[in-house]
């Protein structure tokens, strides 16, 4: 009888290993799936700030390039002006020469 007994309280023991050990395991489930869910939401605030610097950085390589179109052309008008500066210092020369 005590045998069985023994026996009785080996299982029980067993069994209550078990039930810890699968409590254990649902516990640490749960955490990990609270922690995919965080990892997943930080995950895509990400992606929406990075497609949010794309669009910034399309932008201002944009406003670079019109910068820099614009700066080409006031240099044209620069020498265009420097070109009329002198044919008019040219007549005045002339103009002052035939005086």
């Amino acid at each position: 009888m005590q045998a069985i007994n023994g026996i009785g309280v080996r299982l029980s023991a067993v069994v209550m290993n078990a039930r810890n050990s699968a409590d254990g395991v649902s516990s640490a489930s749960v955490q990990i799936a609270e922690g995919k869910d965080d990892l997943s939401g930080r995950t895509e605030q990400q992606a929406s700030a990075l497609e949010e610097t794309a669009a910034s950085m399309e932008e201002l390589s944009s406003t670079v390039k019109q910068n820099a179109d614009n700066a080409r052309q006031a240099n044209q008008l620069a020498l265009s002006v420097g070109t009329v500066a002198a044919k008019g210092g040219e007549v005045m020369g002339q103009i002052v020469a035939s005086e």
